[in-house]
């Protein structure tokens, strides 16, 4: 079983732990078919009739259930639109602080100096 959790540990652990643990496996599986996607895009876009289909395959393309820039921004709008807020909780914020600090770092000393 993927949860690697017997049942005392299982019973000890909160909905928004295993909410979160769900995340990171859909994230992992996610990760794993990024490559064959890339691969699947590639043999696409080589024999692409650019008159048919004038826009390139993208790797989102071949991903199971991945959606497209247009569907985010769709949802996002939607919920704008129905008032929904869009917060963190301070555990969540600092992690989002942590990974973009990691992320750019070089590129912020670049705009900084």
């Amino acid at each position: 079983m993927r949860l690697n959790f017997g049942r005392p540990d299982f019973l000890r652990v909160s909905p928004r732990e295993l909410d979160h643990y769900f995340e990171q496996l859909e994230a992992i599986d996610r990760n794993a078919v990024i490559p064959s996607a890339m691969i699947c895009a590639t043999i696409a876009n080589v024999n692409r009739d650019s008159d048919r289909h004038p826009e390139p395959y993208t790797v989102n393309d071949f991903m199971p259930g991945a959606e497209s820039d247009e569907e985010n921004m769709a949802e996002f709008c939607a919920k704008v639109a129905r008032g929904e807020k869009f917060t963190m909780d301070d555990e969540d914020a600092e992690a989002t602080r942590a990974m973009l600090k990691a992320r750019f770092a070089g590129r912020l000393k670049e705009v900084v100096n």
